[in-house]
């Protein structure tokens, strides 16, 4: 049963670009495992050049396979980028929703506070005015008013001193 491989030119867009003019150590040391591997395929029995031209193939194929593998990995990258960025532009859009309803929410809260604090205010107001008034009264009616010292209480009157 015998192996073929099809050996590729690596052309893209009209350009050849060797593959040893990019990494000429990396590649001398990549050829050389390809053609261990090729002689071990062909049990020692091709020549030489056939050995490095299996040996260049499978070296090319193998740098393009690395290329595409970088390609779908950015794509990858990009993709899970741009959906990450959607995800946090809305989550951002959420957030700032929610600040301005608890914005709209405690300014509502403080209008209200302070309206029932007028009120309070004012009804504190009319008590204390009806409170002087019948303190008022009270003088002009009774001259005395219960004192307390101690554990006794007793009435005093107003003129009288201790």
């Amino acid at each position: 049963m015998s192996k073929s491989i099809r050996i590729m030119p690596s052309v893209k867009n009209g350009d050849d670009h060797g593959v040893q003019s990019s990494k000429p150590s990396q590649l001398q040391d990549t050829e050389d495992q390809e053609l261990e591997y090729v002689s071990r395929l062909t049990g020692g029995r091709s020549s030489a050049t056939t050995r490095r031209l299996y040996a260049k193939a499978a070296a090319e194929f193998k740098v393009s396979w690395q290329k595409h593998k970088q390609e779908r990995e950015n794509k990858v990258a990009q993709a899970v980028r741009a959906e990450l960025n959607e995800y946090i532009s809305g989550k951002c859009a959420a957030m700032k929703e929610v600040a301005a309803k608890i914005e709209h929410t405690y300014q509502n809260y403080l209008a209200q506070t302070a309206v029932v604090e007028d009120k309070t205010r004012a009804v504190m107001v009319a008590i204390v005015e009806k409170q002087q008034k019948l303190l008022v009264s009270i003088d002009v009616r009774i001259p005395c008013r219960l004192t307390v010292t101690g554990d006794r209480s007793r009435w005093r009157s107003r003129n009288t001193r201790r």
